[in-house]
């Protein structure tokens, strides 16, 4: 099942989810079976709401952080984006962005779906971001890379979120400006870690070439709106005291 079904069945089941939760004589096996019944019952089609913030059909259907296209460059946009609130993972190894994300993202479905100290069930919401870095393993004789995946809050859980064991809150202040390249994988169905870097590079050298953007650090983000899309972003912060021509905003 794509991750677009997903993220709308689980937004759709909230309150039912929520409910039955709530009944503690259910066993799991007796939870697990009324909640694969109601997945079956929901429709095909997908009935969309009001929010849409970017250009992938999900931001339709789950929430997506609140952004406006300011400008463009060399095969990128430049986004505004208001104060987002993420719950992030903490660095861990893995051997490529794919791994790293289908890791995280399982451990953050988990949370989503009630595994938090207030057992909260919550919204889905998109993207998932990868961040990378390099870092050294005690266990082995190389460098490996190092991984953080975060998701956005959903805005009605932002002001207390649930904690929960190996996520932590990190917090983008508004405005942030962040210089945007979508990509398409043509390797296969999985991103490969040579097309994210590809891509990230393309950017960072689009950036050093423009006379109006410049990179914070070099700092990248992976966002990925549905994990089995071939479809994906290359994140990179920008510096808002070096934007030119930008007036008040």
């Amino acid at each position: 099942m794509k991750l677009a079904c997903i993220k709308w069945c689980i937004n759709k089941c909230v309150g039912v989810l929520t409910a039955l939760t709530e009944q503690p004589n259910m066993s799991v096996f007796q939870y697990f079976f009324k909640l694969s019944m109601l997945l079956s019952l929901l429709p095909n089609s997908v009935m969309p709401n009001s929010q849409k913030s970017t250009g992938f059909p999900i931001c339709s259907d789950v929430e997506c952080p609140t952004n406006f296209v300011i400008g463009y460059g060399e095969g990128f946009e430049v986004r505004v984006y208001d104060t987002i609130v993420w719950m992030s993972t903490s660095p861990f190894p893995d051997i490529s962005f794919d791994s790293a994300a289908h890791k995280g993202f399982s451990q953050q479905l988990n949370y989503l779906l009630g595994m938090n100290e207030y057992k909260k069930i919550m919204n889905m919401t998109a993207p998932v971001i990868t961040q990378a870095s390099q870092t050294e393993s005690s266990d082995e004789p190389f460098w490996l890379p190092s991984f953080v995946v975060s998701f956005n809050l959903p805005k009605e859980n932002e002001a207390d979120p649930p904690p929960a064991e190996g996520l932590n809150v990190t917090k983008w202040e508004s405005p942030t400006y962040v210089a945007v390249r979508e990509f398409h994988t043509s390797t296969g169905e999985r991103l490969t870690d040579s097309e994210v870097f590809k891509e990230a590079e393309a950017l960072n050298a689009s950036l050093a070439s423009s006379t109006t953007w410049s990179p914070l650090n070099s700092s990248f983000w992976l966002a990925q709106y549905e994990y089995s899309s071939r479809s994906a972003e290359i994140w990179m912060m920008l510096n808002e005291t070096k934007i030119v021509g930008l007036g008040s905003l």
